[in-house]
């Protein structure tokens, strides 16, 4: 299902149970939400899978809509956006990577631990290459002196 389908099935669930004019304002809500979240990097898919049904959506905004207290000239009560972006914060954190952070000594602590380390493996190597290259060195340096002398 595409964001168009999504926003048609939730305009027919909601058309004749709230006011237009709420009907319109729930669609520009859930356009709007799907664009920023395509914009942040989703895909559509991923958006509308988390969203969910639009007819649950439709009758969750029409459960709160009855008696009219939850809405306010034509527009969603304070309680009933919180609860949305509350949700909509825990939808994204359960999607997000988890991010370590680290004290800032720790961070540099870690830093110059890794950077010994490094050296220390970089020291290692060299220490164990160098009577190789001292060897082919002085072999270098006879087969030149008994080239010379020949010569």
């Amino acid at each position: 299902m595409g964001g168009q389908e999504f926003l048609d099935k939730l305009r027919l669930a909601l058309s004749g149970q709230v006011a237009a004019s709420q009907v319109e304002e729930s669609i520009a809500y859930y356009r709007e939400y799907i664009s920023t979240q395509i914009r942040m990097g989703q895909s559509e898919e991923t958006v509308l899978r988390n969203l969910g049904d639009p007819r649950l959506i439709a009758k969750s905004i029409i459960s709160a809509n009855a008696g009219e207290e939850s809405y306010t000239q034509g527009r969603f009560s304070r309680e009933h956006v919180v609860d949305e972006e509350e949700y909509y914060a825990q939808t994204r954190e359960q999607n997000m990577p988890k991010v370590v952070r680290l004290n800032g000594w720790l961070a540099l602590g870690m830093t110059l631990l890794s950077m010994v380390v490094i050296v220390g493996i970089i020291f290692s190597l060299i220490s164990l290459l160098l009577p190789v290259i001292v060897i082919l060195g002085v072999v270098y340096f006879f087969i030149k002196v008994f080239r010379d002398w020949l010569n």
